[in-house]
Formats: C-alpha cells, structure tokens, sequence
C-alpha cells in the first residue's frame, strides 16, 4: 500500500487485529475526549490544507447570498444556456474541483477526520452552479446546515464500522479515536493507473451501497410520505418539485435531513462489513472516490433531469441519482434509491410506484422542464 502511494488509517483488517491491545475508554468519558481529537485533527493537518477549507467554506457562504439575490432580482430567470455549454460546465467544475482536492492531498498531509468535511465543502460549489443554470428563486442558507448533517453521517458510517469490528473482537468500549477511524483509504500519490483504479472503485461501489442502503431507505421514505407526516416533515424537501437545483438536496427539515443521509451510513457500513466476509473491507472506500460520490448525490436534484446521468456510467435502475430524480419530478414513484429495492418494497406491499426517467422526460419534455420553458 505505501508503494502504491496510499494511506489507509484504517486499514480494518489490521485495525481489527491490533483492539485486543486498546486500553479501554467508559463510554462516559468519549465527550471529554473530543479536545484531544480536535488538537489531533489540527496537529495532522497542513496549514494548505486548512487554508483551502476555511476559503472554501466563506466563499461557498457567500456565493449562495450573492445567487440568492440575483435570482430573485430576475425572479427565477434561467441562464438561458445550451445544454452543451451547461454540460461542460459541470464536467469542468467536477474535475478542476476533484482534482485540486487530489492534488492538495498529494503535496499536503491531512486528517483522514476532515476528507469527509473537504469533500462537501468542494461539492458545495456544483450546487452554486447548478442554481445559477436553474429556474428557481434561491434556496435558503439553511441548506448550509443540511449539508453539515449529511457530511456528518459518514462519521456515523465509521463509527458503526469500527463499532461492529470491536463487537466481533469483545472489545466494548473502544477510545474515540478507535470508534472514529477513517474507513476510506487516503490516496496521497498520483498515477493513471491509481485514477483508473479509483474510478472503477467509484462505478462498483455506487450501485452496492444504494442497494443496501435501500434496505432502510425505502421503506423510511414511504413513511414519510404518509399523510400524517408529510405535511409537517418531508414536505418542505418538496417544495421545489417542479423546479429543481442541486442545493435541494440539502432542504428540508433538519430531521429530515440527518434520517435520509443517515440510512446511506447504514449502506455504507453494511458494504463494508460484506466485503469483509473475502477480506476485502479495506477496499470499500478511498478518499479520492469520496469526492466523486459527493458530487455525484447533489446531481440527484439538479435542475435538468440530464445530470443525473453526467457521472455513473450505469443504467438508471441502479443509478440512484437518476431513479430517485424520478421521485423528485413525480412524488408518488421511486421512493428507493434503486429498482431492486423497489420492487421488493412493491411486492410486499401490493403497490407498483416505478416509473422510468424517459417517461417524465417525455411528458415534461427534455431536461425534464415544461416544454414551454425549454
């Protein structure tokens, strides 16, 4: 792995190996660990690599004020834009923003603890263009704290993870710093055989962890489309059905926003404790693939309906950002985040909710806008 230019903080199989020497924490102690942590964090980091945090962050901030202003100074107006031009934009923004976030790793060390918040603060940035490109009248800066809870159910990945391993080892109550290793490897050189590697990890890993995340996904999304709780909960993440932007992704209520992202964590612990059973659990996940993850959920929501296909090179069934668009166009259907699971959540519940993209595309017209505005 070092001559293969990667670090991997976890690297589960060994971690797993090496808790029977951890000195045990109480579990009430795990709060007054959190400076400690912090001032690791902090230690591990390169001033470069905070710096570009903490400039990405405001200028994220203030790029959403400034949008929100000039979109409802022109009332919503769309840019106007070929899709052409608007489909470079983006596959240009994804791979300047990946690739600056590559490069920083590369020439700069940094806490496997803040990939998760880098990650989001770089994605941050399609969700700005996608509004510029869209027909809404802004978002509001809460969308800011949305982000925020879904960047901290990663945490909550690793901390299932490692939780789980230290079960399976009879080790009960793991130090923070244990419960919160990093379970994605750190790619810290660069080749085209390292990129190649951790696209085809990005394209395999997309459709498993949609698949078993589905299996909380679904049927917690139905219910929240139950009468009684729609209204007072998930309707506002509805409220842009008709005009989409990336940033929607972000918008509902803060429950809301923790229990959606929250059954992807489950996902995604899952897909780690099943590539375990081959010895595999170190590979699920990697910093590099990471960021293209991020980008590619915020596509689940953008303003046309042809960026949900820009970065899986998958069929909509198990693309989840092209079937869940699906959801966001017409409420009733695609409550998954895949096919598979909907069609078992279907059968057992006696409904058919399925519909395919192209079928919208055709009623709304393509790009999934009316065709008056087209």
């Amino acid at each position: 792995l070092a001559q293969a230019g990667i670090v991997c903080p976890s690297a589960l199989g060994g971690f797993v190996r090496g808790m029977s020497n951890s000195s045990l924490t109480p579990p009430d102690d795990i709060l007054s660990q959190m400076p400690a942590l912090h001032v690791e964090i902090v230690r591990d980091t390169h001033p470069m690599q905070l710096a570009a945090l903490s400039v990405g962050m405001v200028l994220n901030v203030l790029g959403l004020v400034l949008l929100n202003w000039r979109k409802r100074r022109d009332a919503g107006r769309e840019a106007g834009i070929p899709w052409a031009s608007r489909k470079y934009a983006y596959w240009t923004l994804i791979l300047a923003s990946v690739s600056f976030s590559y490069w920083l790793d590369v020439h700069f060390a940094i806490s496997p603890l803040l990939v998760p918040v880098k990650a989001y603060v770089s994605a941050f940035s399609l969700g700005l263009l996608d509004l510029h490109f869209s027909s809404t009248t802004g978002v509001p800066l809460k969308v800011v704290a949305g982000a925020a809870l879904w960047c901290s159910c990663i945490y909550f990945r690793w901390f299932f993870i490692n939780s789980y391993f230290a079960f399976v080892n009879g080790n009960t109550s793991p130090p923070l710093r244990v419960l919160l290793q990093s379970d994605s490897i750190l790619v810290t050189e660069f080749s085209l055989a390292i990129v190649g590697r951790e696209a085809f990890r990005f394209v395999v890993g997309l459709p498993l962890v949609g698949i078993l995340s589905d299996l909380i996904f679904s049927p917690l999304h139905r219910l929240a489309h139950h009468p009684r709780l729609y209204h007072g909960h998930h309707k506002s993440h509805h409220d842009y059905t008709t005009k989409l932007t990336a940033l929607v992704l972000y918008h509902g209520a803060l429950l809301d926003d923790f229990l959606m992202p929250f059954t992807t964590s489950v996902g995604g612990a899952l897909y780690v404790i099943l590539l375990s059973l081959f010895g595999l659990q170190g590979e699920a996940f990697s910093s590099l693939q990471v960021y293209l993850l991020i980008f590619n959920t915020l596509l689940s929501h953008a303003h046309d309906t042809r960026c949900a296909r820009l970065l899986a090179p998958l069929p909509d069934d198990l693309n989840f950002v092209a079937y869940h668009y699906v959801h966001h166009l017409s409420p009733t259907n695609n409550y998954g985040l895949t096919k598979p699971s909907d069609m078992f959540w279907d059968r057992l519940l006696g409904v058919d909710t399925i519909r395919k993209l192209e079928d919208l595309e055709e009623m709304h017209g393509q790009g999934g806008r009316s065709k008056k505005a087209r």
